[in-house]
């Protein structure tokens, strides 16, 4: 157990406590985590899981289950010599696009203003590189930073869900990806079409 403070302050939530329910939100990003004194049922983004015990009052502080509240936020507890340690695990989409953006920067115009979507460019190109192979896959992952192309292609499917938010969400954003055939380059190639497991990467990984 931990005291829900000094949990929200590690991870970087945001906390509200609610007197009249005995109720503890966290949000973080496009996570809302509900957790009730006396309830074994934690809530994430309004759906219910079961945990093992339940959050306590003691001395005036709430107390939570830290693996329960952790991984719901994705993140991994390790327990070693009474010490406890988070480390991240999960979806945090600025930091993995920060390198992208600084490759960018340079490219951007100096006498305009203008807006740029890291993620929006780096899911595009995850997901032509599926398609990809040889020297060309190489160099496209080397440029989004992406060491293994089956782990980001699990990252985005979690990713899209998880900023679709849910009902009780101060903000959603719907992600929308879709691959096109040029077919007025292609007109003299009869029968050209994207293979099958393609389509199927994209439309599981990248709802495209």
């Amino acid at each position: 157990m931990i005291p829900v403070a000094v949990f929200a302050q590690n991870i970087g939530a945001d906390k509200n406590w609610d007197d009249a329910t005995s109720t503890v939100k966290l949000k973080k990003d496009t996570v809302t985590v509900l957790l009730t004194t006396g309830d074994n049922k934690l809530y994430k983004n309004d759906k219910a899981e079961e945990m093992d015990t339940t959050a306590v009052i003691n001395d005036g502080r709430m107390f939570i289950p830290v693996r329960f509240a952790a991984e719901a936020f994705d993140y991994k507890v390790d327990f070693k010599n009474s010490t406890i340690t988070l480390s991240s695990n999960g979806l945090n989409s600025a930091k993995d696009t920060l390198g992208l953006s600084l490759k960018l920067m340079p490219y951007m115009p100096k006498d305009q203003n203008y807006m740029i979507s890291p993620i929006s460019l780096k899911l595009a190109l995850a997901m032509a590189a599926n398609a990809a192979d040889g020297e060309t896959k190489k160099q496209m992952l080397d440029t989004l930073g992406i060491s293994d192309l089956s782990t980001y292609n699990d990252y985005a499917d979690k990713l899209i869900k998880n900023y679709a938010g849910s009902s009780d969400s101060d903000m959603t954003i719907d992600i929308a990806n879709s691959i096109w055939l040029n077919e007025d380059k292609f007109k003299d190639y009869s029968g050209m079409a994207f293979a099958d497991p393609f389509k199927n990467i994209v439309k599981t990984f990248f709802h495209g």
